[in-house]
């Protein structure tokens, strides 16, 4: 039985960001880029599903707020690193202060 050609539902290196995408649906776009995400979208079924999603969920400006890494997960990726892997043997059980008894 032969394979019928199948259609990935994601995104290539061609589509628009969706940066992109969100700017043109807000008409933020300059011509060119209107151009090339109207042509993109005519033959892109991910981007054109993309498109609405990103009008109903997008919410603008989004605050992050930095901390630091709490020693015990340091750790672990330290020595979960291509540098500091160690056999299963040598790795010391770390303590997790949210996991305590």
């Amino acid at each position: 039985m032969p394979l019928l050609p199948v259609n990935i539902f994601r995104k290539s290196a061609h589509c628009p960001a969706s940066e992109t995408l969100l700017a043109y649906r807000r008409s933020r776009v300059s011509r060119g880029e209107k151009a090339f995400v109207e042509a993109h979208l005519a033959h892109c079924e991910f981007c054109s599903a993309e498109l609405p999603l990103l009008d109903r969920y997008s919410s603008g400006a989004e605050e992050v707020v930095l901390t630091q890494i709490p020693a015990y997960l340091k750790q672990l990726a330290e020595e979960l690193l291509p540098n500091g892997v160690r056999t299963a043997s040598r790795v010391q059980p770390i303590e997790n202060p949210f996991l305590s008894n």
